[in-house]
């Protein structure tokens, strides 16, 4: 469990998004600090028994994930609109209230990057907001990568695997148009496996690098499509959120460094996995 700020609001309830991989939740603790916790972390079952032990009993929800388990407290959720807009709007209101609470500007127009399961984007201008096309490509398809090659910790572990070289099977296109030498865009994910394949000591951490480079490279592209969107065009502030890349210091300097090339500035909001739980926590009225 972590902890952060003491507020002064009522035990009662709990912000929880359920995802399509992990459960996040967030909630004052009888102790007055607010509490964050993830299945990442912990069973959905010890999950239950956090929530219970603070007196929680009502749940504002968020997400599309199962939510089994979970069936002995009340829960509450928007009926505005369609529940993937509605969760846009928890999550993009939850990411404005961890900056606001760390006291981290931003601009008034700026882009949230919320790297799942999938990966969703979200204009957002002001008080409004605007859901944009998302990808397919995320950080479980890092994680199932992984898993596939054996390293059944997942993508939480992905810094050990590759640990401090980050060396991929892509073939860079400043290997192909020598004017982008040093840059960092792929002509080819995973395209040197086919040349040069042998299961070497440093194969797996390379497949690895590989894994997160297609991620990197898959946001990266999104964020050019959108940028050449009506409404869309000069923002520089890009919010990320995500279980991978709060977690995972390797793919957030790959994400900066991709992003930089675009001219962008990229933000990691404190908690950003919980975005959407703190959204629910504070936007849902019981």
């Amino acid at each position: 469990m972590n902890e952060t700020n003491t507020l002064e609001v009522s035990a009662k309830k709990a912000g929880v998004d359920f995802g399509l991989t992990l459960v996040k939740a967030c909630w004052i603790g009888a102790d007055g600090v607010m509490m964050y916790v993830s299945t990442a972390d912990l069973s959905r079952g010890e999950l239950v028994t956090a929530l219970v032990a603070d007196g929680i009993t009502d749940l504002c929800v968020g997400g599309c994930g199962s939510r089994e388990g979970f069936e002995r407290f009340r829960h509450h959720h928007l009926v505005n609109n369609n529940p993937m807009t509605d969760e846009v709007a928890l999550q993009s209101n939850g990411a404005i209230h961890l900056l606001r609470e760390s006291n981290v500007a931003i601009s008034r127009r700026h882009l949230i990057v919320s790297i799942g399961t999938g990966t969703s984007f979200t204009l957002r201008d002001d008080e409004d907001f605007t859901p944009l096309l998302g990808s397919a490509t995320g950080a479980g398809t890092v994680d199932a990568l992984m898993r596939s090659w054996g390293w059944l910790r997942g993508a939480a572990s992905i810094d050990g695997v590759i640990g401090e070289k980050f060396q991929t099977f892509d073939i860079m296109l400043g290997d192909v148009i020598r004017d982008f030498a040093g840059t960092p865009f792929v002509a080819s994910s995973f395209g040197l496996v086919a040349r040069e394949w042998q299961c070497g000591p440093d194969c797996f951490r390379r497949l690895a690098a590989s894994a997160v480079s297609l991620l990197i490279t898959a946001v990266g592209d999104k964020l050019m499509q959108i940028g050449e969107k009506p409404g869309c065009e000069g923002i520089t502030d890009v919010i990320i959120l995500g279980t991978l890349p709060t977690r995972s210091r390797v793919v957030r300097e790959q994400l900066e460094k991709m992003l930089a090339a675009f001219g962008k500035t990229l933000i990691f909001p404190p908690h950003g996995e919980y975005a959407l739980a703190v959204g629910a926590y504070h936007d849902i009225s019981l």
